[in-house]
């Protein structure tokens, strides 16, 4: 790639060595415990608990949900597909618990004789006693009729098994029509969720494709102006703040984690005490606070609607790369047999306050803090002594690998990261890169919400 014509350098007065030194020390041991940390997390189960049960519900919802508008089409799922569909189901429900609430979708999809079937091959498997009160409340819904079962047991069957659980009991024999309303109406939403994904995203990419090109022959003419512009004295006091702040969210976050057993809510809400301690650590060193401004990429640019209208743009330009990311993390999750899910997927079926936390959190909180420190802090430290590019790659590499995705989602984080970085050099503020990362965030939470919810 052509490299950027503000790829003037400076060189950093003498003196400021020992605390780059520390700074990076500080960086890379945060990183290793991070890493560390995220391999022996107590949390690792759940998670993967939850990104399986995601998983069969996002599929069965879709099962469904394509059962019900072949119906309403005036047509019938033919059978085959439905005994597919099931058979999908059945796959990714791996435990006792995943495979019960499988035959709720037996019923829908193929009616009362086959969830039976189904419910007396799952009997010896069901050795807890709760999973298998609910197989008998199941195996009565399905035979004799969900009015013969106690409200007791329709309520334990609606506390634990959810969206499953109304199916069920809206599809078996005498079923609440209400009931089965509300999960046909959640599998026709992710059915149509995710043939807006396919169009809508199609459509995005190609026009990101075209803005891209346009944007990198711009670059090559030399006809784009490039807002940022490297610091003309030592920015040794930025790298410290950004080494400030990833300590001590490295420290919150274990602190939560393996003592309070706090949940990735938590966390975020404790540090976000600690943050201005790393943000002002520059006006503490010396710096002016036009020099804070300027290196944090605190300002407006070309004016606020016209950086935010460039963040948006930049998303779109941002695509055909993240998902070139996407397939390279794609590729390795499956040689890895890994699942590079974020902790916060177990809060994405926690009602409407949950969602309010996972907006703040992921469009406000997360492109607010991270832009400030990585495209901010980080990128205009390395900006003083490197070119553009090699100072995009170390900061998108440990935007990555800070993540809690694992090791294999660096290649879509990372590619994500850099485009961050080439924002920041194009506008010289962090408003436009906050505006691209709030949308991608946005994005990928309302989707999440639509699938899960």
């Amino acid at each position: 790639m052509t490299a950027f014509a503000s790829d003037q350098v400076a060189t950093p007065p003498p003196g400021s060595r020992v605390s780059i030194l520390i700074s990076w020390v500080i960086i890379l041991v945060s990183v290793l415990t991070l890493g560390i940390a995220n391999l022996v997390s107590p949390a690792r189960e759940a998670v993967a608990r939850a990104t399986d049960e995601a998983q069969v519900l996002v599929l069965a919802k879709y099962a469904v949900g394509a059962n019900a508008i072949a119906r309403a089409m005036g047509g019938e799922m033919p059978l085959e597909t439905a005994a597919d569909l099931d058979g999908a189901v059945q796959r990714l429900a791996t435990t006792p618990a995943g495979r019960l609430r499988a035959v709720a979708v037996i019923g829908e999809l193929e009616g009362s004789t086959a969830a039976l079937a189904e419910l007396q091959d799952l009997e010896p498997a069901l050795k807890d006693a709760t999973l298998s009160a609910d197989a008998a409340a199941l195996r009565t819904v399905y035979s004799t009729g969900a009015a013969s079962i106690p409200t007791s047991a329709r309520d334990g069957l609606l506390a634990r098994h959810g969206w499953f659980a109304r199916l069920a009991l809206g599809s078996g024999l005498g079923g609440d029509a209400a009931l089965h309303r509300q999960a046909v109406a959640g599998g026709t939403r992710v059915v149509a969720a995710m043939l807006g994904l396919l169009l809508g995203g199609t459509l995005a990419l190609i026009g990101g494709t075209a803005l891209l090109t346009l944007a990198i022959v711009r670059l090559v003419d030399a006809r784009v102006r490039l807002a940022y512009a490297p610091p003309n004295r030592s920015a040794a006091p930025f790298l410290e703040a950004f080494a400030l702040y990833l300590g001590g969210m490295v420290a919150i976050g274990l602190l939560v984690r393996f003592l309070l057993h706090g949940r990735p809510f938590l966390s975020s809400w404790i540090a976000l005490g600690w943050v201005p301690v790393a943000f002002v650590w520059p006006l503490l060193r010396g710096m002016t606070w036009a020099e804070l401004r300027e290196g944090l990429g605190w300002n407006l640019g070309r004016g606020m609607a016209r950086e935010i209208g460039a963040g948006a743009l930049s998303y779109l330009g941002m695509l055909p790369i993240a998902v070139a990311g996407l397939l390279v993390t794609t590729l390795l999750s499956y040689l890895a047999r890994a699942n590079p899910v974020h902790p916060i997927i177990t809060e994405f079926r926690g009602g409407w306050r949950n969602a309010a936390q996972l907006y703040l959190l992921a469009c406000v909180y997360a492109p607010i803090v991270e832009e400030t420190m990585f495209r901010g802090a980080m990128f205009h430290h390395l900006r003083q002594r490197h070119r553009w590019l090699f100072s995009a790659i170390v900061s998108g590499l440990l935007f990555a690998a800070l993540h809690p995705q694992g090791w294999t989602a660096i290649p879509l984080l990372g590619a994500m990261g850099v485009v961050f970085c080439a924002i920041r050099e194009w506008r010289g503020t962090v408003l436009a890169s906050g505006t691209t990362h709030a949308i991608n965030n946005a994005v990928a939470v309302t989707l999440m919400l639509v699938l899960f919810g």
